[in-house]
């Protein structure tokens, strides 16, 4: 799998390939490419895998002001975003929400062809982005009702996502593994990224399965139906679901970092 995305930068930006800065905490001795960007008011370095089913990257960045990056996608893609350190806020370049990455936590992503933009505040921020082929994913997750029903769901084309969950003591595990299996590059480590995604994979859809049942994303899941209907309505979507709009709002708010009715503004 080749690079599914495309940076468009704004600004004049120096580059340093197969070289990482002092402040870099993580090496991948079997990276297919490093680099060290510089622009004004952010750093940032990438090491990337090319193999067969995965694209696999890891950014490691330090902004000193707020920062846009924005980036293209020219076909369907399916990401598993791990943001082991910092946060950010994702949207279409028309500004419209995408997601929101808060710090120590994972989720499945679906982006379909666009432009994009990534949200950096001041700060560290380090992100494992694992973009998934379509077919492995299926199969992944034909025996986890919550995946499967979210892979039917993401023909559409807006970009949806399931619920971030932090990242717990059995995930950290699988993931150390991994990074050490990246780092050592020892036997395949196309057969290794299979294997531990596989079990990560299966404890996401173990933590997923409550969130999905709470009234924020039992609102989300209505909205995503009936964003088309006229008379569509906080108060409505409220009767249907909430004690009240109050609560509604409140809780959407703090689950998705945007308001509900921006959020069915986008849609």
């Amino acid at each position: 799998m080749q690079r599914p995305y495309v940076f468009r930068f704004e600004e004049a930006v120096q580059e340093r390939v197969d070289a990482l800065p002092s402040w870099s905490r993580y090496t991948f001795t079997t990276a297919h490419r490093r680099s060290y960007k510089t622009f004004d008011g952010a750093e940032y370095t990438s090491q990337r895998l090319h193999l067969p089913h995965f694209h696999t990257e890891l950014f490691e960045m330090r902004t000193h002001v707020n920062v846009d990056v924005h980036y293209e996608i020219s076909e369907r893609q399916y990401f598993f975003l791990f943001m082991l350190e910092g946060s950010a806020g994702i949207t279409t370049a028309e500004g419209f929400y995408v997601s929101a990455l808060r710090n120590r936590s994972f989720s499945v992503l679906c982006n379909p062809p666009g432009g994009y933009t990534l949200h950096l505040a001041p700060g560290r921020h380090t992100l494992l982005c694992i973009a998934m082929d379509a077919d492995w994913l299926r199969f992944s997750a034909q025996d986890q009702p919550a995946l499967h029903d979210f892979l039917s769901k993401t023909v559409r084309a807006t970009p949806d996502h399931l619920p971030y969950c932090i990242m717990d003591r059995q995930v950290v595990r699988w993931l150390t593994a991994l990074y050490t299996e990246f780092r050592e590059g020892r036997g395949s480590i196309e057969s290794q990224l299979r294997y531990y995604l596989s079990h990560i994979l299966a404890r996401y859809h173990q933590l997923i399965l409550p969130r999905l049942r709470s009234l924020p994303w039992k609102a989300k899941s209505y909205l995503d139906e009936h964003f088309t209907n006229p008379g569509l309505s906080v108060q409505g979507v409220a009767e249907c679901l909430a004690p009240n709009a109050r609560t509604l709002r409140q809780q959407f708010k703090t689950e998705f970092s945007t308001t509900i009715h921006h959020y069915y503004t986008c849609k």
